[in-house]
């Protein structure tokens, strides 16, 4: 039942999904065309920001005491392991 009412929220989310620019962690660029490559790239830690990413984030969410607690983490268990290796 989960699968099914994630898969139709993200159909309904396509609709609405407009291309635009992400950026790695070195600032390179990369269209995101779909939904679905927007996706795989915040799964990779990209961001819209040059130069900005998502383990950046993690970091100054921290430092300013609002980062949320892993129950409320929007990065998959695997993403998560990756990006401790960036966290200060």
């Amino acid at each position: 039942m989960y699968h099914k009412a994630k898969r139709n929220y993200a159909l309904h989310k396509m609709k609405k999904f407009k291309k635009h620019k992400m950026y790695d962690k070195n600032g390179k660029e990369y269209m995101a065309n779909s939904l679905a490559d927007h996706l795989r790239m915040k799964k990779k830690g990209y961001s819209h920001k040059k130069g900005y990413s998502l383990v950046d984030n993690i970091n100054r969410r921290k430092k300013l005491g609002i980062s949320r607690s892993k129950a409320k983490s929007t990065i998959s268990e695997k993403a998560y392991k990756r990006m401790q290796e960036g966290w200060k």
